[in-house]
């Protein structure tokens, strides 16, 4: 089977479980949390509301981290910001980048689960 992950390191991750069935589920459970939390954290955003920004950031960044997870970064720098309770703009541009990665890791977790 040809392997058109690009975000997310199988073989890394599959060290860290016994069977695909456990990585799979634990995708499961990453789409499932990180889809409330990242609509948690773009109302918060409307609302501008830098602590509710900053609470979910770090909570989102933590499943990036485990998932080992390029935005991770991304996330890290929406939390920082939201910290000092200033710049809402590059906080929204942040989201914006880190909405369309987040879908492009859904693909690769369903596909993985799909076909794995």
């Amino acid at each position: 089977m040809k392997n058109t992950l690009q975000l997310l390191n199988i073989d890394t991750l599959l060290s860290f479980f016994e069977t695909k069935q456990d990585l799979k589920e634990i995708f499961e459970a990453f789409l499932d949390n990180t889809h409330d939390l990242i609509s948690e954290l773009e109302n918060a955003h409307k609302e501008k509301n830098f602590a509710k920004i900053s609470t979910y950031a770090h909570k989102i960044k933590s499943g990036y981290k485990q998932m080992l997870l390029a935005d991770a970064v991304l996330i890290e720098e929406i939390e920082k910001i939201a910290k000092k309770g200033e710049g809402i703009d590059q906080i929204g541009a942040y989201l914006s980048e880190l909405r369309s990665g987040y879908n492009a890791i859904i693909k690769e977790m369903q596909y993985f689960i799909r076909e794995y």
